[in-house]
């Protein structure tokens, strides 16, 4: 059976493991999956970069135990996430590919990812002027989680990944989902 490892969004602030029992459910009945669900420590109290640190530490330890859960590797080593959850698996491709970790991963999963500081973005693709007042994450909501997590922003180890200094050869396929916001209505 493969492996799954996830890790939590909640803007780097919010959440626990146990936040992702259902998509590791979701995994084990679609898949025939071992799954675990990586924990880190939450900002504010623990700033950058210690979230993707403690999810490193986990990843590792899960790679170390996958053969006593059962799980075959050369099956599945998958690592996803969602929102900050992405964010740390992309971080955590790139630490895998860098460090050699045994077994390698063999993909990633990555919904609604922030990989790309927003000032680093280009105007044009900036949709912050229409979604600014958005009733599910305003921008306000956003710039108070990475307020709290105070990530550095140009640094492409451990946050800026789309920046890597060593780029992305070499991690395994990667599945990216996006999503936009609702047509508005009339």
């Amino acid at each position: 059976m493969p492996m799954y490892a996830t890790v939590r969004g909640g803007g780097f602030c919010l959440g626990g493991p146990e936040s992702e029992e259902q998509t590791c459910r979701n995994f084990v009945q679609a898949f025939g999956a071992t799954c675990i669900s990586a924990s880190y420590r939450l900002a504010p109290q623990f700033k950058f970069p210690q979230a993707p640190r403690d999810a490193w530490d986990c990843l590792k330890w899960a790679a170390a135990n996958a053969k006593s859960w059962g799980a075959n590797t050369s099956v599945g080593f998958v690592i996803g996430g969602k929102s900050a959850g992405a964010n740390i698996t992309a971080v955590l491709a790139h630490l895998a590919r860098d460090e050699k970790l045994y077994p390698p991963l063999t993909g990633q999963y990555m919904a609604i990812p922030p990989v790309l500081p927003n000032a680093k973005v280009p105007e044009k693709y900036q949709p912050y002027a229409q979604n600014k007042n958005a009733p599910v994450f305003p921008v306000a909501a956003i710039e108070m989680f990475f307020g709290g997590y105070e990530p550095d922003e140009d640094g492409g180890v451990y946050f800026a990944t789309f920046n890597h200094p060593k780029g992305h050869k070499d991690l395994p396929p990667a599945f990216l989902q996006v999503k936009s916001p609702p047509p508005p209505t009339l």
